[in-house]
């Protein structure tokens, strides 16, 4: 992963943390050729803050909810669009979004939305599930997706740097979410991060 240098005023910030993609993100090179021109432009990352502070604000508890879409697969440039979504207490919402503009600016690209949710994610040895209110939900699994024939290969990182997470097969996951024009389901196949972040 690419290092980024430390913020002014966060002190050990980590947590759990998700992503999935509208895409796989590991398969074979011809399930990636077919994909990589029509999908992949829309990523879910969830992040569940477990310790840490930024600006005086103890993190430990909230979590937030990022969906980026862009007009192409990430694997190329172009402009990215975002909605957040924040949970905790009013001054964690106001401490992880501004921490979240100020790391990541790139990744989310222009916002055009932000709003407080509920936001769940469980995450235990062989599965997880995350829900963003009525927005997202997703489930996950350590089985090995057997949608595409070829030897596997990994075509993408995690956008959010500093973060340390394995592949995982997602059984289903759902987006609705109108104010990128994003709403699909899919179902069966390695397009997901799990792991953790630490900053």
């Amino acid at each position: 992963m690419i290092a980024t240098a430390a913020l002014a005023g966060t002190l050990g910030i980590s947590g759990e943390y998700f992503e999935s993609r509208n895409c796989s993100i590991f398969a074979g090179p011809c399930h990636y050729s077919g994909e990589v021109m029509t999908d992949g432009n829309t990523a879910v990352i969830v992040m569940k803050f477990d310790q840490g502070s930024s600006d005086g604000v103890a993190l430990g508890g909230a979590s937030a909810a990022i969906v980026v879409s862009a007009e192409r697969n990430f694997a190329f440039e172009s402009d990215r669009k975002s909605t957040i979504y924040l949970n905790g207490t009013n001054d964690q919402r106001s401490a992880v979004l501004d921490l979240i503009l100020r790391r990541d600016s790139n990744v989310v690209g222009k916002v055009v939305s932000v709003q407080n949710a509920n936001i769940q994610f469980i995450e235990n040895d062989q599965s997880s599930s995350v829900a963003v209110g009525s927005l997202f939900s997703a489930e996950t699994s350590r089985r090995e997706c057997l949608a595409c024939s070829m030897k596997g290969v990994l075509w993408f990182d995690p956008l959010i740097s500093d973060v340390h997470a394995s592949v995982r097969t997602v059984e289903r996951q759902r987006l609705n979410e109108p104010k990128l024009d994003q709403r699909w389901m899919r179902t069966d196949e390695a397009a997901a991060f799990v792991g953790e972040f630490s900053w």
